[in-house]
């Protein structure tokens, strides 16, 4: 069985949780202190900003970051030695001050390549894509063409060539042999028209089985958060979490969309949803969960949350070939880090715009 410390994501809990990545054990790991609010007003300032913002559910600290606390507040961190601290009402901390370690961070994934952008009129695939997976035989989903009546679906790879026919617009893999670790996968679908989702260009629609020692490791470490009492959606997205980090993109997206058609009120579900979507080519979806985050920031003031939303809607639709609104957001995303005055994203922005900006001469 592969040692746990040689994982590259984990999800550690003290009756919360703390997201970190790290290639420590459980134990061991130096991963994120997640802030959640209960009441009042929160503050924090992290390392490399000018001025405390507004904070939300779900903002990630570092041991050099701050915390200020209003007279009423109250608000908990749960720290990545698996430790739940409470702050003091209306009082300033350094995090440090309860959570000790946490120098480890969830990096932002975010596509930076071009696709046609999904045609309604094709049956292109919803899922799986981009994605390792924990079933061998998972649930394939793709668009509904309309005036389709019927759809002829192949899965090939590794020596399978699987076929099946259907009226839905999804199916449970069914043939003989379970899925294999270590092989790549495509799936087709074509329309009785003779529509097919190849059509969609310049996305990697591959995927393929996690190797079962890991997976057996990333379900021992969900089971173990779910036995943690959490409440449903903190447990969703920490789950979320655990599997957008050991590329199990297609099982975090298929978590947090019940939320979204939930009308959750937490930004967090819409940015990391949209960030999934991206990662797997499907720039519309991610459009959408983007500006949902984007509202929900600009609602509860959240800075960090709005220039997020902001870079991730740039991104998308430069995914759709739409440079010119790409710039857009991703200058409005430079504005907004300006403002919380985090130099490091102003200046990545900045090269970022200009690699667009030479895209755009060059068309």
């Amino acid at each position: 069985m592969i040692p746990k410390k040689q994982l590259v994501a984990s999800v550690l809990i003290a009756g919360g949780i703390v997201i970190g990545l790290s290639e420590l054990s459980l134990s061991e790991s130096t991963g994120i202190n997640i802030l959640i609010v209960n009441k009042g007003e929160v503050k924090i300032k992290k390392e490399n900003w000018k001025a405390f913002q507004k904070a939300s559910t779900g903002s990630l600290l570092r041991p050099n970051d701050y915390l200020q606390m209003g007279s009423n507040a109250s608000a908990f961190l749960l720290c990545s030695n698996t430790e739940r601290w409470q702050p003091t009402a209306g009082k300033q901390f350094r995090v440090s001050e309860g959570c000790p370690r946490g120098t480890a961070s969830r990096p932002r994934k975010v596509a930076r390549g071009q696709t046609r952008g999904q045609n309604a009129l094709t049956p292109y695939i919803i899922s799986p894509r981009n994605t390792e997976l924990l079933s061998d035989r998972p649930l394939l989903k793709w668009n509904p063409v309309k005036g389709a009546t019927r759809y002829q679906v192949q899965l090939e790879g590794g020596g399978l060539d699987w076929q099946t026919e259907t009226k839905e617009t999804q199916v449970l893999y069914g043939g003989q042999e379970p899925l294999k670790s270590g092989v790549k996968y495509l799936l087709t679908v074509t329309t009785d028209k003779g529509v097919s989702s190849r059509q969609e260009v310049g996305a990697n629609l591959m995927f393929g089985l996690m190797a079962t020692e890991k997976a057996k490791v990333v379900e021992e470490e969900a089971t173990s958060l779910k036995k943690q009492g959490l409440s449903p959606e903190v447990e969703t997205l920490s789950l979320a979490y655990l599997y957008e980090g050991n590329n199990l993109k297609a099982e975090a997206i298929a978590l947090l969309q019940p939320l979204s058609q939930q009308k959750s009120q937490n930004r967090v579900v819409y940015s990391l949803l949209g960030d999934l979507l991206l990662q797997t080519g499907l720039n519309q979806q991610a459009q959408q969960a983007y500006q949902q985050a984007l509202a929900l920031a600009q609602k509860s003031g959240d800075q960090e949350g709005e220039a997020e939303a902001q870079s991730g809607l740039g991104e998308a639709s430069f995914g759709l070939g739409k440079k010119e609104e790409a710039l857009s957001w991703l200058k409005k995303a430079q504005a907004s880090y300006a403002v919380l005055g985090d130099e490091s994203q102003v200046k990545l922005l900045a090269q970022r715009i200009e690699e667009i900006q030479k895209r755009l001469k060059n068309s």
